[in-house]
């Protein structure tokens, strides 16, 4: 074999080399060497290596849930409530209303509408999530739904149907999931969330409306007007609701008077599975 075809062959050899990557993998020092080889051999000048080929690219990562801090204070605490105010709580299907009596002889209606920025006493039992990625809470969530009745939106009204009309297992179910109409945010929702998450808003705004009149109104004494169950779904009823409204406390507590405005659903339903984990059937 003469030069030249020495030449022309390791030429071959090196582009297919670079470009085919035909004998698995090289050095670079091996490539050089074979140019070097090529150049000796009275070969013209060896083919540019190729460009180093781009990294993979990288699967997207599972979206990390925003860090939270719960505020678990309604659960580990060792003071006595006080037995002088008692807390009357309606979540209603349309609106909520709260009411308190405070010993000896005061009875109070509760302006929950003026607590939540607006005037009156009764609170919108609505949520709504908007294209943002927010839920928006009782009159925020009427104004904000404004102009999507002909998108196909659905603003969440009928919260307490939920409960009203299951007869058994829980909220949280596939079959429970909200749709797309309700939640456009991507974030898996359902019933039993929302449930949840707007039970701590009504609580919250409830306890701020109680403030003016009692020193400490967090941990009252206090009362929820419940569905009227038959008897056969009233203990399943009476268990979950218990449930929902501990941990409803609990996400109360940890985002108390940051509802205006609107708060990220995926903090939100961090929170909540936050929660749930963190509360057993011992400290209900």
């Amino acid at each position: 074999m003469d030069k030249k075809t020495a030449a022309i062959l390791l030429a071959s050899l090196l582009e297919r080399i670079e470009r085919d990557h035909a004998i698995g993998a090289t050095s670079s020092h091996e490539r050089q060497a074979l140019r070097l080889a090529v150049q000796a051999l009275g070969g013209k000048d060896a083919p540019a290596p190729l460009p180093p080929a781009p990294p993979p690219i990288a699967v997207d990562s599972p979206i990390e849930p925003p860090r939270i801090d719960l505020v678990l204070s309604s659960i580990q605490r060792e003071e006595k409530t006080t037995p002088d105010v008692l807390m009357c709580l309606d979540f209603g299907t349309a609106m909520s209303k709260a009411f308190a009596s405070v010993f000896p002889g005061q009875h109070l209606d509760l302006a929950l509408g003026v607590a939540a920025g607006k005037e009156g006493y009764a609170l919108p039992s609505s949520v709504f999530i908007a294209d943002d990625g927010n839920a928006y809470f009782g009159f925020e969530a009427i104004e904000m739904s404004q102009g999507f009745e002909s998108s196909g939106r659905e603003r969440l009204d009928s919260i307490k149907g939920w409960i009203s009309l299951q007869q058994e297992g829980s909220l949280d179910g596939e079959g429970n999931i909200l749709s797309k109409a309700m939640n456009p945010s991507g974030v898996k929702l359902t019933q039993g969330d929302l449930l949840r998450i707007y039970l701590a808003y009504f609580t919250d705004v409830a306890e701020h409306a109680l403030k003016p009149h009692v020193a400490e109104p967090r941990y009252v004494k206090r009362r929820y007007a419940r569905p009227c169950w038959p008897d056969s779904k009233a203990q399943w009823g009476n268990d979950l609701m218990r449930r929902m409204l501990a941990e409803a406390q609990v996400l109360a507590d940890t985002v108390s008077g940051r509802w205006a405005g609107g708060i990220n659903v995926a903090e939100l339903k961090a929170a909540v599975e936050k929660i749930k984990n963190s509360i057993n059937d011992r400290t209900i």
